[in-house]
């Protein structure tokens, strides 16, 4: 029954509006090939540097040369809307979710497991 009961609480979360938000933004950044392809740049040039640099093969010059590419391509999709919004939403979205589950623990362990503030706008229960 416990188990039953988790599933649809993460039904609950799955059909927030949170959810449904951060879904639109990932499919906003899906249909932006070139905002994709900047950050499949971005992520294949940090793990080769971290790959090279575990490798101890990345020579100092070389190590400059990379960072400059790394933060030339960071500068970039610092500008790129569809980004900002997906991180944004993933934030907001994390957010709630971490709210629910400092509402449960707090319920677990003997508190009211509800929310005084009236809306969620963050939760004022501290956890232990």
């Amino acid at each position: 029954m416990i188990y039953q009961k988790a599933r649809e609480l993460a039904e609950l979360i799955n059909n927030s509006d949170y959810a449904a938000i951060l879904n639109e933004r990932k499919e906003d950044f899906e249909k932006n090939i070139t905002l994709k392809n900047k950050f499949e740049a971005f992520s294949s040039t940090k793990a080769s540097i971290k790959a090279r640099l575990i490798a101890k093969t990345l020579k100092p010059e070389e190590y400059k040369l990379e960072s400059k590419k790394l933060d030339k391509i960071a500068e970039e999709l610092e500008a790129e809307e569809d980004l900002i919004a997906l991180l944004n939403a993933e934030d907001e979205f994390n957010d709630f979710v971490n709210n629910v589950l400092s509402m449960l623990k707090t319920s677990i362990q003997g508190g009211e497991g509800g929310c005084s503030s009236g809306g969620c706008g963050g939760c004022s229960v501290k956890s232990a």
